[in-house]
């Protein structure tokens, strides 16, 4: 990476971490985007655990639901 542009990465690092990470990570996963400075290692981790949230966002809907059906079952 270039010199002038360590500013900008850093800066869209911090956003990534501060608020894109708060609305489209799971919990779990904050802990470990915050330990990360650099884009590459975000990008990197980003990479392997994407493609996992959608399965993990499906099972937390379906608890969600369950629960509800149960409540109104009562």
């Amino acid at each position: 990476y270039s010199e002038p542009q360590e500013e900008l990465r850093n800066a869209f690092t911090s956003w990534l971490k501060q608020v894109w990470a708060k609305r489209q990570a799971p919990k779990e996963h904050w802990q470990e985007l915050n330990r990360l400075e650099d884009l590459r290692e975000v990008y990197t981790m980003l990479q392997e655990r994407t493609g996992q949230w959608p399965k993990r966002w499906k099972q937390e809907g379906r608890e969600e639901g369950r629960e509800e059906g149960r409540e109104e079952g009562r």
